[in-house]
């Protein structure tokens, strides 16, 4: 079938059509017919797996500048010692990892989350840096005023506030009455 964002060439047709189920509702048990696991092999495969790590022993902050991005790793030793600096500051005991081509040309950047190791539990902010503060503000801006949580969510999330806080008012005081 086509429409995909990546390629389901070199799959025999039970394939292809086993990855179209999974996609269109799969399941997080091993022996299931539908295990979500069979398309995250698919995009690891033919997409780049995002190694960012933000839990564990080792973890990752990921920077973007454009000579990196430009000429590559072999770059990030001739940064000025200003950028190295600021990288450093921001980081702190986190492992830069640095925005690259091979990124950029992914069709699919796949994070894992199924391990735990994986997670990425932090702030956009906490994460990225980018070592041109034009480009950095640019955008921060940019998330803080385009990508929010549609109105549904907050009036969802408010009710289950609420409704939490009664029940354990109704906790409390049935509690101390008897």
């Amino acid at each position: 079938k086509a429409g995909g964002a990546v390629s389901l060439d070199g799959y025999n047709s039970t394939m292809v059509e086993h990855l179209w189920n999974v996609a269109n509702n799969c399941e997080y048990r091993k022996k299931s017919t539908v295990f979500c696991e069979d398309l995250y092999d698919h995009y690891r495969r033919f997409g780049q797996l995002a190694e960012i790590i933000e839990e564990g022993p080792v973890t990752n902050c990921l920077v973007f500048d454009l000579d990196v991005f430009t000429h590559g790793e072999k770059f990030i030793h001739k940064l000025s010692n200003d950028i190295q600096r600021r990288i450093s500051e921001f980081c702190g005991t986190r492992t830069p990892v640095y925005y690259s081509q091979s990124m950029h040309n992914a069709t699919v950047w796949h994070f894992e989350t199924m391990d735990f190791t994986y997670r990425l539990l932090l702030h956009y902010y906490a994460l990225i840096f980018f070592t041109d503060p034009q480009i950095g503000n640019f955008y921060k801006r940019f998330v803080r005023d385009f990508l929010t949580y549609q109105d549904e969510v907050y009036c969802a999330a408010g009710k289950v506030v609420l409704a939490l806080q009664f029940e354990s008012h109704l906790r409390s005081t049935s509690g101390s009455k008897s």
